[in-house]
């Protein structure tokens, strides 16, 4: 959720971050929360000091690859010394990537502003196209939208700053319906009574993406939801049956089975 706010700069991510931390906050309670807080804050700060180039460039440039590659070493040297108790070097690197985030914050400032008339434009095109074909939608892959700007000339857009009009768009009320019925079905899945810390997590990070998902394209980024459904796969209970099989197996098979 850190990364997910400062890799977008936007409106929308502090409003997943903070859906998602709400959910965190009341699954396990605000004292574990910031007690084990160190190391991710610190991994946010080597991300996102590796994506300041990507930010304020227009394009991709060797020097853009070679700070992504440093940041994302250093994240994994944070990762190990954070799994020990000497953590001291660690303070040096988000020295370094506050300065480098400090020294850009010019090119952030407009990242937080109300005046979005490109998000609009993307949403009024799609909801012409979807009230034109409400049942069935256009058909999935829709990459080309085109409205007329009340401020002169066309727009044209790849995808919608909202997922779910996008669904709607690309599969109508059916495609919508199923889609919430998805939903739905994984929140229930991963919130049960006394669960871990990690499946109320897994919960946390699902509620920030499905918030955001109504203000940017995010499931158009492949990494995002397959990184999302590996970690909802990992926190998902047993089903009944895999639960009696386990129950009924014996003490050699269940260490067998932990083992693997």
């Amino acid at each position: 959720m850190l990364t997910g706010l400062a890799a977008t700069l936007s409106r929308a991510g502090l409003l997943a971050f903070g859906v998602g931390a709400v959910v965190l906050v009341v699954g396990v309670g605000w004292r574990p929360v910031v007690r084990v807080a160190l190391a991710p804050v610190l991994g946010t700060g080597v991300a996102m000091a590796g994506l300041v180039p990507s930010i304020t460039a227009d394009s991709p440039t060797v020097t853009t690859v070679a700070v992504a590659a440093v940041a994302a070493l250093a994240g994994l040297g944070i990762g190990c010394l954070t799994a020990t108790p000497r953590a001291v070097p660690i303070v040096p690197v988000v020295g370094v990537a506050v300065a480098v985030i400090a020294a850009n914050t010019t090119s952030f400032g407009s990242r937080f502003t109300f005046d979005s008339p490109d998000r609009w434009d993307s949403i009024r095109a799609a909801w012409q196209l979807f009230t034109e074909n409400p049942l069935t939608g256009v058909g999935p892959g829709l990459t080309r939208l085109v409205v007329e700007r009340t401020r002169g000339g066309a727009g044209v857009y790849r995808y919608v700053h909202n997922e779910y009009l996008q669904v709607l768009t690309e599969l109508g009320v059916i495609g919508g319906v199923l889609l919430v019925a998805f939903l739905v079905t994984v929140v229930r899945r991963l919130y049960r009574p006394r669960q871990d810390a990690y499946a109320f997590g897994v919960l946390a990070a699902t509620a920030a993406l499905v918030v955001h998902a109504g203000f940017d394209f995010v499931w158009h980024i492949p990494a995002i939801p397959l990184y999302l459904a590996a970690l909802i796969g990992l926190a998902l209970p047993y089903s009944p049956a895999e639960q009696e099989q386990t129950a009924t197996s014996s003490p050699e098979k269940n260490t067998e089975r932990s083992t693997t």
